[in-house]
């Protein structure tokens, strides 16, 4: 069990060079096995929390369509792991840059216009039901928590999936929560754009899906 914020981001074998969020963490507890796994999902806690206009995501393994099979382990696959932020407490999820771990599918139930943010580090795969590609999403490069926002979309029957960069360059990923911001949807736009790309950064990058050539295209939404 860690007993600093430090020891917290080591127990999670991602290295010191990961820093999450060690200004306002308070000590954590990670799960090591399945058994601990079920232990630390908070039955109790309610998925969301409301905070003026914004709905807080903050017990993910609740979320996760199907349930969430917690691996043995970072380096097996998604493990979910206790948080207590300065206003928030939860429950997130993190993989190894290494394992398996495979994408998560949420089902958040939402209707409308909203923009997602998302409290993660230190890159993340996100896109929705029915994009082609996905946002390359990076995180905090600091020790302070934040959350970066995607574009704005109806979310109405639509599904959000997450995952870990895998391929060339795989990416450790922890993610605390998610963010709903209601919107009146997306903002007008008079603006022309004209976009190249000499294929070298795909190439470089390395490509194992359709989706690692779409998501070139995916900034320009």
């Amino acid at each position: 069990m860690p007993t600093t914020r430090r020891q917290f981001i080591e127990h999670l074998g991602l290295g010191a060079s990961s820093l999450l969020a060690t200004s306002i963490l308070e000590p954590a507890a990670v799960a090591t096995s399945t058994e601990q796994a079920g232990q630390l999902a908070r039955p109790g806690l309610s998925p969301t929390v409301t905070i003026g206009r914004d709905t807080y995501f903050r017990n993910l393994p609740a979320l996760v369509l199907g349930g969430l099979q917690a691996a043995e382990g970072i380096g097996a696959g998604w493990v979910p792991f206790q948080y207590d932020l300065a206003d928030l407490q939860g429950v997130g999820l993190a993989t190894g840059a290494g394992s398996p771990a495979d994408e998560l599918v949420f089902d958040l139930k939402l209707s409308g216009w909203h923009v997602l943010h998302f409290c993660h580090t230190p890159l993340l795969e996100i896109w929705l039901d029915g994009e082609r590609g996905y946002c390359e999403l990076p995180g905090p490069q600091d020790d302070l928590v934040r959350d970066y926002r995607l574009h704005a979309a109806d979310l109405t029957g639509r599904r959000l999936h997450i995952a870990p960069r895998r391929g060339t360059g795989p990416r450790e990923a922890i993610l605390f929560y998610v963010r709903a911001e209601s919107c009146d949807g997306p903002r007008p736009s008079r603006r022309n754009l004209v976009a190249t790309n000499d294929g070298h950064g795909v190439f470089s990058d390395g490509m194992d899906t359709p989706r690692d050539i779409c998501k070139w295209f995916y900034p320009f939404r």
